[in-house]
């Protein structure tokens, strides 16, 4: 009888998320898509996704379905963009049975995914309502009816008013590459308790007094001014909210907590809540992925884009209604023409949403 041939310690490792999705194309028959391919770690056991944007990319409803192990691996993912994707019924309650019980998820893109109806609808509905951390979601340009939007829009409204922090998943707390949003909640309080001047910012005396409160009166020791110091990355004297999570989770990149602290509302020196401006959220691919798209609409060439032309690129995928609806909202100055900063804020809002 042969030996045996050992088995090879490779085969013991966890499958990465590049093998993850051809296994799932496997099982129903598709071949892998080279754009979606660039987008995975290849290393095995290695799921430290925090989002996944297609929303560019057409990659259609089978090659979503093959997705569904990578998103579910990926416990710290926080946003899914899939507008735009040919996306159908069952595959949105397949990954509504994922998400629902997602640890990080925070935000979903379904919006152009014009085959998108009640069923769907109703999937969405039960997904806010079985993972209050989804706060974003996105359904325009589908067939959902406004009355079935309108009720998900209304559990999401709910879900933002509670702060009740919630316990977070033990595996995300090994790895600390994201947060949820009640966490951050939490830091933004304590953050308003130490800005005793309301300024927005914690300067180094409001930063002694804190100390001492908590020790009740013992004199504060050198190393607080280390502290100080290795919060203020900016070395302005003054600790901002940005940088006061930074220090709280520093395994967690820096363009997730600006989007958290977006979901969230930047937190001011009165308390009262200002979004900031969607653009400054943006990475400069993104951006510049939106300048692109701009000039692709831009049919005639002359640096605007007309109603026409914005419904000749959407009105594919978005109902007419919507698009003039969209065009209205977004032409600022009201000449009735989009400019490029107009179309960047249009689209950011979607990006960061």
């Amino acid at each position: 009888m042969p030996p045996k041939k050992e088995k090879k310690e490779e085969d013991d490792k966890p499958p990465s998320c590049a093998t993850l999705y051809v296994m799932g194309c496997q099982n129903i028959k598709i071949k892998p898509k080279a754009n979606i391919m660039q987008l995975l770690p290849k290393s095995p056991g290695l799921y430290t996704m925090t989002e996944i944007n297609l929303g560019t990319q057409y990659v259609g409803t089978k090659n979503i379905d093959a997705l569904m192990k990578v998103i579910e691996k990926n416990i710290g993912m926080t946003r899914i963009n899939l507008r735009d994707n040919g996306i159908k019924n069952p595959t949105v309650v397949n990954l509504v049975k994922i998400l629902s019980k997602h640890p990080c998820v925070t935000a979903l893109d379904l919006s152009g995914n014009v085959d998108l109806t009640i069923d769907a609808g109703m999937a969405l509905l039960k997904l806010v309502k079985s993972n209050p951390k989804v706060l974003r979601l996105g359904m325009g340009g589908t067939k959902i009816s406004r009355d079935l939007q309108n009720k998900v829009k209304s559990v999401i409204n709910t879900n933002r008013s509670n702060t009740n922090p919630d316990a977070v998943h033990p595996d995300v707390l090994k790895k600390r590459t994201s947060i949820n949003i009640q966490e951050l909640e939490m830091m933004a309080a304590i953050f308003r308790k130490l800005d005793i001047d309301r300024d927005g910012t914690v300067d180094y005396g409001e930063f002694q007094t804190a100390y001492t409160d908590l020790t009740s009166g013992e004199p504060v020791p050198a190393y607080i001014d280390t502290v100080f110091q290795q919060m203020d990355t900016n070395k302005s004297g003054r600790i901002e909210l940005m940088e006061y999570c930074k220090a709280a989770f520093p395994t967690v990149p820096h363009k997730d907590l600006k989007y958290y602290i977006s979901t969230l509302g930047t937190y001011t020196g009165d308390e009262r809540s200002k979004t900031p401006d969607a653009v400054d959220l943006l990475t400069k691919d993104e951006q510049q992925e939106i300048r692109s798209i701009f000039g692709m609409y831009d049919t005639d060439g002359d640096g605007y884009l007309s109603v026409t032309e914005l419904k000749t690129q959407l009105g594919k995928s978005w109902i007419v209604g919507d698009v003039d609806e969209i065009f209205k909202n977004a032409d600022m100055d009201g000449n009735s023409l989009l400019c490029l900063e107009e179309f960047m804020k249009l689209m950011a809002e979607y990006y960061v949403s």
